[in-house]
């Protein structure tokens, strides 16, 4: 056994919850939206939790958002369900022309 039986990931809760929003994106969006998303919390002032989205173009900020804003909304509930009672999830999108093709802006993100 790697870690104690309390534990539940090795990584850090903020990276944790950046990751529960893009598997909710990417299962929302499914093949309309690229694997072009990156995500990353910007503020963890508990029990606000503020998620930027960025994205390539500024098409696809528009498929990230939904019609009425319903995508967005539906990952934030989605989200909400996985973390603890009475946590607030704000999600912004953001548009990073081309973030995959330059190395600074890769590194930056994590990846």
């Amino acid at each position: 056994q790697y870690f104690p039986d309390d534990v539940v990931t090795d990584m850090p809760d903020a990276e944790w919850v950046a990751e529960l929003v893009r598997e909710q994106l990417l299962r929302i969006t499914r093949d309309e939206l690229p694997y072009s998303i990156a995500t990353r919390v910007t503020e963890w002032a508990w029990p606000l939790i503020r998620c930027e989205i960025i994205v390539e173009r500024e098409s696809q900020k528009g498929m990230v958002i939904g019609k009425g804003g319903t995508v967005l909304k539906e990952v934030g509930q989605a989200v909400r369900r996985q973390l603890p009672d009475g946590v607030f999830i704000e999600l912004h999108v953001k548009v990073d022309k081309d973030w995959q093709r330059r190395p600074d802006r890769v590194e930056r993100l994590g990846y």
